[in-house]
């Protein structure tokens, strides 16, 4: 692309030179733009589709502001010019061209100037889509822009301070480092210094101190109250236990409880002599009875 500086005094012969100029410095040039919208122009009798071109686009912008000015200046306001900037009345704000595109679009895209088409009451630029474009992009890149000038401009500010106190440093006398004055704000610094971090840790300990003694009467309130509720639970605990153990155990022995033969014992019998020793050859005794009791019968 031709960058022509905004001096455009040299006068236009013809109208093919003008063309060819216009043409030279605007065809090929690929840009980002935004469709606005569709608006109806008077002096055409129809729409035109506006695109704008953003800041960023400085170059072209230039450029197009060069050969719209020797298109005005060659054809005298007999053809309306598809070109608008932000001072142009009943157009919108910032830089736009009025074109015609064949395909629907909406929102960012990239273009390529093809040409430029001069009919009978009209001048405007052709135009080919190449693709969409992210509008975050196009704001990063701006705000990145940006960035490097400010940060630019806040780099000459701090030379420029950095300079002017290297010249006052110049320009007066050195001061000693080590004065009355100087020790006497040490000392304050010092014991201002001492006596905030003393009051300071007072303030803290007196804070703990106050939290501890909140929290050890939270936790004696928790404790006097879930020490009912604790026991009770334990109580309930211990009885459904005993229980099951108690059942367990009636269980079983139930279970060990079968009936049994009866149970003999054996007896020791003393063996006893009939007769005493001493008298084992002896005849057993004999007493002689009657084997006939007469009984007698009451009258």
């Amino acid at each position: 692309m031709v960058k022509l500086a905004a001096n455009d005094s040299d006068s236009v012969l013809n109208k093919e030179a003008v063309q060819r100029f216009a043409k030279q410095i605007l065809r090929n040039h690929v840009f980002v733009g935004h469709f606005i919208e569709q608006r109806y122009v008077d002096e055409l009798g129809r729409y035109k589709k506006i695109v704008q071109i953003p800041n960023t686009e400085d170059m072209f912008i230039e450029n197009l502001s060069v050969a719209k000015r020797r298109l005005e200046r060659f054809f005298n306001g007999s053809k309306w010019i598809g070109i608008t900037f932000p001072n142009t009345p009943g157009a919108p704000v910032g830089f736009n061209l009025w074109v015609d595109i064949d395909e629907q679009i909406f929102g960012t895209y990239k273009f390529l100037v093809k040409g430029l088409n001069f009919l009978d009451n009209e001048i405007s630029l052709k135009l080919k889509t190449i693709n969409t474009v992210d509008n975050r992009a196009i704001s990063r890149a701006s705000s990145e822009n940006s960035f490097d000038l400010s940060n630019i401009r806040n780099l000459s500010n701090s030379l420029n301070s950095h300079q002017s106190l290297m010249n006052e440093e110049l320009q007066t006398p050195t001061d000693p480092l080590i004065s009355w004055s100087n020790l006497k704000d040490v000392t304050i610094f010092m014991f201002l210094l001492l006596s905030a971090i003393i009051s300071g840790s007072g303030q803290i300990l007196m804070f703990l101190m106050d939290f501890a003694l909140k929290l050890i009467r939270e936790l004696s309130n928790i404790i006097k109250v879930t020490t009912p509720i604790f026991t009770s639970v334990l109580d309930t605990i211990s009885r459904m236990f005993g229980s099951v153990c108690f059942l367990i155990a009636m269980l079983w022995r139930h279970r060990n409880n079968t009936p049994k033969g009866p149970v003999v014992y054996p007896q020791r019998i003393e063996y006893r002599a009939a007769y005493p020793y001493k008298d084992r050859y002896k005849a057993l005794p004999y007493t002689p009875r009657s084997s006939v009791t007469i009984t007698e019968l009451p009258d």
